[in-house]
């Protein structure tokens, strides 16, 4: 059976045990750490996104600017169609959440 120790109605233990353990243990199946505990339910914490989290990754992940400038100043078609990929992979790797 699966206990679960409780501090400031957060679950910051759990164990294993085939008996109780002392008082302050309160047994639960699916309780994990950071699961709240309030009258006498276990409640699993909410998972906020950022909707913009996107953004940021793929600014990190873009290729520079400076190759596709470098490209169309010298004109070379390839180097500016390699860049215009690269940065479609990272729209991709990272897509505008619906």
């Amino acid at each position: 059976m699966q206990f679960a120790i409780i501090e400031n109605n957060i679950v910051v233990n759990v164990a294993l045990s085939d008996e109780p353990l002392a008082d302050n243990w309160i047994a639960s199946e699916t309780a994990a750490v950071g699961d709240r505990y309030e009258n006498g339910q276990f409640i699993k914490p909410t998972l906020v996104v950022d909707p913009l989290e996107y953004q940021s990754q793929r600014a990190a992940e873009y290729p520079p600017m400076t190759d596709y400038i470098d490209g169309i100043v010298k004109g070379e078609q390839a180097q500016v169609q390699a860049y215009i990929h690269a940065c479609l992979a990272v729209k991709a790797k990272y897509p505008k959440p619906a």
